[in-house]
């Protein structure tokens, strides 16, 4: 949280760039600042890179974004913070009856290019946890965090007055877990590999 509440003079760009593509006079040469608020919906591929020690298995997900950023002419640059509730489709039988649900925090720089009424956005995020619903064996909530790869992309088409829709990939491996005060250091084969993708719709504001 701290780490939020300091990148948020920085944190203004997913959906600017676009904002006003739409008006006559276009975006080049504009410099300003803007934020946006989306939901998403979607799926999510989770296991360990390795594949058994984790059986990969399906969940949806649902979740929503906040951004801040700002445009220079058709660039533009800032970060987000998103938040996701994520729930095993997969039939727990067909996974060594085992659960995947959790909720998963993500926050990221951003970098864009808005193409008319298109804005295309990369994000690299370089904070993030997933947090299990369920606990461990011995009672603790089972914390998975680091991630050594970590990116995302996002299309975004402007609508009319202030709102979007989009589509968007993430993909994260998180090389660390905790259980209670246990932290574990994973390796290649087992490090938990968390790819999304889905939908989007949002304002800008």
């Amino acid at each position: 949280m701290k780490i939020f509440i300091l990148l948020l003079p920085l944190l203004l760009t997913s959906q600017t760039a676009f904002s006003q593509s739409s008006s006559g006079s276009g975006t080049r040469g504009k410099i300003g600042f803007y934020g946006i608020g989306s939901l998403k919906g979607g799926m999510s591929s989770f296991g360990s890179a390795d594949g058994t020690t984790i059986e990969k298995r399906s969940l949806y997900r649902y979740g929503a974004e906040l951004g801040l950023g700002l445009r220079v002419g058709v660039f533009s640059f800032g970060g987000s913070a998103e938040y996701y509730l994520l729930k095993q489709s997969t039939d727990i039988s067909e996974v060594g009856d085992t659960n995947a649900s959790g909720k998963q925090l993500i926050l990221s720089p951003t970098a864009g290019v808005t193409l008319g009424r298109f804005l295309l956005q990369a994000k690299y995020p370089f904070s993030s946890t997933y947090t299990m619903d369920k606990e461990s064996s011995g009672g603790d909530k089972v914390v998975y965090s680091s991630p050594a790869s970590a990116y995302g992309a996002q299309l975004i088409i402007r609508l009319s007055g202030s709102s979007f829709v989009g589509a968007e990939y993430t993909s994260l491996s998180y090389e660390e877990s905790k259980a209670g005060s246990t932290t574990e250091k994973l390796d290649s084969d087992t490090q938990i590999n968390l790819t999304s993708w889905g939908i989007i719709y949002g304002f800008v504001f």
